[in-house]
């Protein structure tokens, strides 16, 4: 099955007496492009759908089937060809008139001002397809995320507030009075985002950014652009339209991770009215209403039920190490489980293997010190017997270290595994 990625473009009109909206209209329906678009002004937006590494656009075959047609690249000339004086930029790239004046390359996501270029979190999604970062920069934010949890201490200290996180499946749900936009500082780095703030630069303006694996889209409530004049309400093309672009392209992306979540649900989530987005987008989720309370900031965040409160001074290097142990960590789990094994289920092993090491230990002292007594010479032998002797007692030292750890943050770890899970 072909996986589409939605990318939006812009046509800069400089005479409108030559090149015309609806000329535009007509390229896209005798190229038979599949696509969304309207006017603006001094030009036009639009947005269509592309898939594989040349980036092929999304048309209708003769047969009236959806094909991968043109890469960007040759859509861009042909638009160059026949439209004339306008300029044209599409996932990138750049055409102008007769004359290319340049191109991004997609592999970077990078913007070409020097100002962005400055800013410390630029590099952050090098590599990166799609929308530029919303700047999250202050107010409630919830953020779902395949993060493991001992990962979050660090994140509520980095911000210095606390995080209220809660289990969606095979998810985390954290939600803030503050921007969490400091995820993009974790490594590894999430697979799998989505982030909801309901401010951007102090005003109300509710924003949704979804990132899974290299691809990132935005989604701001101010609706779709209508669907291309040449397809047919109820035909193949305009059903591949309303489920590959727009809000679609959102809510596929956002429910590919989320189990109890359907696409058509979160589609229509996506096109309610702004004020409506906070309530409607929580409970499509299946989460609390008093999660939405909290990021409408009409309740506070000790009011979310099935949620763990993660304070700044959570974060210690003992507190990660436990919850890594528990499994709760960013190592693999069936290693951490070998390991707990080990040394705590069956600490007889680590006594039985300890007491093995100081006998050998003990033998090759021994030897070394009769070797010197006799003139032979013995240092390095000595040497390597009091290693192996550290070696033994290190050992018993952790294993007593791990245990004391897991002994003082087990009942933090055991309600967290018996809390809710609002996927069931």
């Amino acid at each position: 099955m072909t996986s589409w990625r939605s990318v939006r473009g812009h046509i800069d009109i400089f005479d409108p007496q030559l090149t015309t909206v609806e000329r535009i209209a007509e390229f896209f329906a005798d190229q038979q492009i599949l696509g969304r678009g309207q006017a603006v002004d001094g030009g036009y937006e639009f947005e269509v759908a592309i898939s594989g590494r040349r980036r092929r656009v999304a048309m209708l075959d003769d047969a009236g089937t959806v094909i991968r047609g043109l890469s960007v690249s040759d859509l861009l000339v042909e638009m160059q060809e026949k439209l004339r004086k306008v300029a044209v930029e599409l996932d990138g790239e750049v055409v102008h008139g007769p004359l290319d004046i340049g191109a991004v390359d997609v592999e970077a996501d990078i913007d070409d001002d020097p100002a962005e270029q400055d800013n410390e979190n630029q590099d952050l999604d090098f590599g990166v397809f799609g929308a530029k970062f919303p700047e999250f920069d202050e107010g409630p934010m919830m953020l779902l995320t395949d993060m493991a949890i001992s990962e979050v201490p660090s994140m509520a200290s980095a911000q210095q507030a606390p995080i209220m996180v809660s289990k969606l499946g095979n998810l985390r749900v954290l939600t803030s009075e503050y921007s969490l936009a400091s995820y993009r500082k974790v490594f590894p780095r999430p697979n799998y985002v989505m982030a909801f703030a309901v401010n951007i630069h102090g005003q109300f303006h509710p924003t949704l950014l979804v990132r899974r694996d290299n691809v990132r889209l935005v989604w701001d409530w101010t609706g779709e652009l209508p669907i291309f004049r040449w397809i047919e309400d109820g035909s193949i093309a305009h059903e591949f339209v309303t489920d590959e672009l727009g809000a679609g392209a959102i809510a596929r992306l956002a429910t590919a991770d989320i189990v109890n979540v359907t696409f058509h649900d979160m589609r229509r989530a996506l096109l309610v009215e702004p004020q409506a987005a906070v309530r409607t987008l929580v409970r499509v989720l299946g989460l609390p209403r008093e999660l939405a309370d909290a990021l409408n900031s009409e309740g506070s965040l000790s009011n979310i039920p099935a949620a763990k409160l993660i304070s700044p001074t959570d974060w210690s290097f003992e507190d990660v190490l436990a919850w890594e142990l528990a499994g709760e960590g960013i190592l693999e789990p069936s290693m951490m489980k070998v390991l707990s094994t080990i040394y705590l289920d069956r600490p007889w092993l680590v006594a039985i293997g300890s007491a093995a090491q100081s006998a050998l230990a003990g033998a090759l002292i021994a030897t070394a010190f009769h070797r010197q007594r006799r003139g032979i010479g013995g240092r390095t032998l000595g040497v390597i017997g009091a290693g192996v002797l550290v070696s033994a007692f290190t050992r018993i030292g952790t294993t007593t270290y791990v245990r004391d750890i897991l002994d003082r943050k087990q009942p933090d770890i055991e309600t967290w595994r018996n809390m809710r899970n609002w996927q069931g």
